[in-house]
């Protein structure tokens, strides 16, 4: 009996010890839990452009842990060059601190980073993602020659010959809704783009640092703009490296300039004396004809001190020069001015444009020039055939009566070109120039075929290739021949039926 009682007593003790023990083994880590719930987490701001001098943001997550005690944040680095981890730095983030702001000296890097309670319980470590610092953030606007706003293409950055900086120091976009494009440049001063696209021209090599202040400003934003020459480009360069395009009518030397840290060129021209001269393309190198041009535009980049500068219009079948327009001097170097010239007034002249001096009384003249185009101005133009006779006699001339309409918001001249069997070579007509919306109508004539009873045609407005609407500018037709005058002579002419009586 006392035998069982001590059993009994010490079953009991045995379970109450049970008890108390998973009590306090629950309450341990339930309050271990706790603390370990209390660390707040860490996010790095997904950023991996940064401006030369701004710090990385480093969020305190404080939310889910439902806590705003103070913390230490233990912050690493490593480089490309040194991927171990370094310490950087220990950041003491007070009560309710949300953001930490990391100050590095590093170009290219990656951050990792742990929060630490005064309890001594530690959150995982995070990463930022790879960052690389930036000089000047560029927005870059695309016009045509014209100064006329176009839709956004790729500005294409190229690294220069010498492989001084590539494409992890650019990082760019196309943005669409503002019909420009962003890059973020670490050596801006040697940022070159070429854009590209199938409704413009492109160059070579275009350097930012030569088209606007905004690229070396102190400024960390900038905003530039960029024309893009025409798709039917006639001085089309053949190259510094190549024989050269121009020629100097008169003293003075040209030559091309090469820029150290891009490998591009441009040419500069030296007057010699006082005597005034002129730089032309070769004629072998440019189309003379510029009457199929809508608005025929020249353009190109410059820098000059010479006041008295010419744009000219060398006649092509006597070599007579006719003044366009006058050129205002630019001696910003190393920036480069752009300037455009309407050559409608010579659509009927065939030719060359010329740049004409007069030096005197400058000391040390120059004038620099690049990326020059001479081409079409993009519009909007459509055809259609408006009259026609009907059932015209073979041989007969028969006129076509069409309507030209402009439904761009420019002024368009251009021409009309009527294609036919009979016609051997096309027939052009040059167009009065075009208001802005308007319209008119124009007749060319067509032979009737003599040999059968159907002859097609195509009408051609302006150059598909540069119109917004290609579908539109031509208008294929045919024109019905009256058959019974086409046949009946056929059958007067035949040989009299035999006799078979």
């Amino acid at each position: 009996m006392r035998l069982v009682r001590c059993l009994i007593s010490i079953t009991v003790v045995t379970g109450l010890l049970a008890v108390g023990l998973a009590g306090l083994l629950g309450s341990h880590i339930a309050r271990a839990n706790s603390r370990h719930t209390a660390v707040p987490q860490l996010r790095f701001e997904p950023r991996e452009w940064l401006l030369i001098e701004e710090p990385v943001t480093l969020h305190i997550d404080r939310g889910s842990a439902q806590t705003d005690a103070a913390l230490d944040v233990y912050i690493q680095y490593q480089t490309p060059q040194e991927p171990q981890w370094r310490d950087l730095t220990t950041v003491h983030a007070g009560a309710g601190q949300d953001t930490v702001a990391v100050a590095i000296a590093q170009s290219s890097f990656t951050l990792r980073a742990r929060a630490v309670t005064d309890a001594h319980e530690s959150s995982a470590w995070v990463e930022s993602p790879a960052i690389n610092r930036y000089r000047k953030k560029i927005q870059i606007y695309f016009l045509d020659h014209r100064g006329r706003s176009v839709p956004a293409v790729d500005p294409h950055f190229k690294p220069n010959q010498y492989g001084s900086w590539s494409y992890d120091k650019v990082w760019y976009w196309v943005d669409e809704a503002s019909q420009s494009a962003f890059a973020y440049l670490s050596y801006p001063s040697m940022a070159v783009i070429s854009p590209r696209s199938e409704e413009y021209g492109t160059w070579p090599g275009i350097k930012l640092i030569g088209i606007d202040l905004a690229v070396l400003t102190s400024a960390p934003t900038g905003t530039i703009s960029v024309h893009l020459p025409p798709l039917d480009n006639l001085l089309q360069e053949p190259g510094p490296a190549d024989r050269p395009l121009w020629e100097v009518l008169g003293p003075g030397t040209l030559r091309v300039i090469r820029d150290l840290e891009t490998g591009l060129g441009f040419h500069q021209y030296v007057p010699g004396g006082q005597d005034s001269a002129s730089i032309c393309p070769l004629w072998e190198f440019i189309d003379t004809d510029i009457a199929g041009l809508n608005q025929p535009t020249l353009s190109f980049y410059y820098q000059t001190n010479i006041p008295h500068l010419t744009v000219q219009w060398q006649d092509a079948a006597h070599g007579e020069m006719h003044d366009v327009a006058t050129v205002p001097p630019n001696t910003l170097i190393p920036y480069w001015k752009y300037v455009w010239i309407d050559l409608t007034a010579m659509r009927t002249t065939p030719g060359r444009p010329c740049f004409l001096f007069q030096a005197e009384g400058v000391n040390n003249a120059f004038f620099n020039f690049d990326n020059v185009a001479l081409g079409s101005t993009r519009s909007d133009l459509a055809i259609r055939l408006q009259t026609m006779p009907l059932l015209p006699a073979p041989g007969e001339r028969v006129p076509l009566t069409f309507a030209v309409s402009n439904r761009s918001p420019f002024t368009a001249t251009t021409l009309v070109k009527l294609t036919a069997e009979t016609l051997g070579e096309p027939q052009v007509r040059m167009l009065p120039t075009l208001a802005a919306g308007a319209m008119l109508t124009t007749t060319l004539l067509i032979t009737a075929p003599t040999q059968s009873n159907l002859l097609p045609f195509d009408a051609t407005v302006g150059d598909p290739a540069m119109d917004d609407t290609p579908a539109n500018n031509v208008y294929r037709g045919f024109v019905l021949v009256d058959p019974l005058l086409t046949y009946l002579p056929l059958q007067t002419n035949a040989a009299p039926a035999p006799d078979l009586r």
